[in-house]
């Protein structure tokens, strides 16, 4: 593909393609470092830190390349197995992750810094931004995890439940939403990442179960699950007043993840679903609590989650109905059937 130089760009060039001049020559120099062989600790790595403030305009600024506004001319949308555009081509991400782990980093920028984001993310030409890590409290940076780690900052309201939404960083949020989108920039909005319960919640065990990010649980507890629905309905019904729609309708959201890193099938092969996770445990572990794991494996989740199961023996598919007087056996992962069936 061709690279062209933005056309509003001042910068003179006795260069036909400084672009890529300029980019040739980082990498000959970033190749002929790594081919020099240092002592261990003369090649560690040092902090690179970039004054975005202070940037000025440069050939390499390849926003000219985005199509703004996101979502201009409708909703992307799956085609045989694609992310396609409204007129069918294909739709690909050059997309970047906002989590706020980071000392000094944000997942929500203030408001009078979110241009100045926007603007740097459209002249590396990112097209897709992913807000993760949105259902944890929101907050100064000062709220740490068991382990000591700060905590992303998220859209959850301080107070005895998790159930609201903070005002202030929801309006960061369609703010720089908005920004985005006026670059050509497309938003991934996450929704079960690493909420925390709190006591007014109603959910069972929620003491120590952030312990496990409640990943699996939010499969089988009841509550959990209510709690997930609850907090989908008032993200994506929320009305952002700078791009004047709610977010299940703004065409500039890509996609909404549902869930993140939530396995069963990992959980089993981890040795996780032992239901061994306790107020009392002495270190941090992924695992169900008891109270959780007797949900998994006993016939009350089967009978409720199903009203027919589909069994292979000896290749032969058999359907089984209620009441199914089976278990599911973490350590098997398998179905027992009767045998009578």
């Amino acid at each position: 593909m061709k690279l062209e130089r933005p056309r509003n760009s001042s910068r003179a060039s006795t260069s036909p393609h400084p672009a890529r001049v300029i980019v040739l020559a980082a990498g000959m120099i970033l190749l002929g470092n790594g081919c020099i062989h240092k002592p261990r600790e003369a090649s560690a790595l040092k902090p690179f830190a970039i004054d975005h403030q202070a940037r000025t305009n440069s050939d390499v600024d390849v926003s000219f390349l985005l199509e703004a506004p996101a979502g201009k001319d409708g909703f992307i949308r799956v085609q045989d197995g694609h992310l396609v555009k409204p007129d069918g081509k294909r739709f690909r991400i050059w997309g970047v992750n906002l989590t706020g782990w980071t000392g000094g980093s944000t997942l929500l920028p203030p408001k009078e810094e979110a241009p100045l984001w926007a603007a740097e993310m459209a002249r590396f030409g990112i097209n897709c931004a992913r807000f993760h890590f949105l259902d944890t409290p929101a907050h100064d940076g000062s709220v740490t995890n068991e382990n000591g780690r700060r905590i992303p900052a998220g859209l959850i309201a301080p107070g005895d439940t998790s159930l609201e939404l903070d005002p202030e960083a929801l309006d960061r949020l369609d703010f720089f939403i908005a920004e985005l989108k006026k670059r050509g920039i497309y938003a991934n909005l996450n929704l079960n990442v690493g909420r925390r319960y709190r006591k007014g919640d109603g959910v069972p065990d929620h003491e120590f179960i952030q312990r496990a990010a409640t990943k699996g649980m939010t499969y089988v507890g009841e509550r959990l699950l209510e709690l997930q629905r609850d907090y989908a309905r008032k993200l994506l019904t929320h009305h952002n007043p700078y791009t004047g729609s709610e977010y299940r309708n703004e065409p500039a959201v890509a996609c909404v993840e549902i869930v993140n890193e939530n396995s069963l099938v990992e959980f089993w092969c981890r040795n996780w679903l032992e239901g061994k996770l306790t107020a009392d445990h002495p270190t941090p572990q992924l695992d169900f609590s008891p109270y959780y794991e007797k949900i998994l494996t006993g016939d009350l989740w089967i009978r409720s989650r199903h009203r027919t199961l589909n069994v292979t023996l000896d290749g032969e598919v058999i359907q089984l109905e209620p009441p199914l007087h089976c278990r599911v056996h973490p350590k098997a992962l398998r179905v027992r059937v009767p045998k009578e069936r």
